[in-house]
């Protein structure tokens, strides 16, 4: 298991106004690192690299699919991973309010 709270990463790019729950992966030294990319990007979640740590970004509307990925593939083995949470930057957004 690892801590993704110790690791270092972090988003660099500050998003205003919109809600994401970040998740943390180790992958293999052998992970390819330009599919994961591909991957995520389709399904509109942002990735940052630090080494072997992966943390991703994920909207609100994308949340469901991309977690359950993530929870398959690791139950597969081919990650570790770790949970985020929710982040809401605009305390007038009344979407993110009836989702607390």
């Amino acid at each position: 298991m690892f801590s993704g709270l110790d690791s270092g990463v972090s988003f660099a790019l500050r998003l205003n106004t919109v809600a994401i729950s970040t998740v943390h992966l180790m992958i293999s030294k052998d992970e390819d690192q330009d599919k994961l990319i591909e991957h995520f990007t389709k399904l509109d979640t942002m990735l940052e690299f630090d080494g072997r740590m992966v943390a991703l970004a994920i909207p609100r509307h994308m949340f469901d699919e991309v977690s359950e990925y993530v929870f398959n593939e690791k139950q597969r083995g081919r990650w570790d991973s770790e949970d985020g949470f929710l982040i809401i930057d605009d305390p007038g957004d009344e979407m993110a309010k009836t989702q607390q």
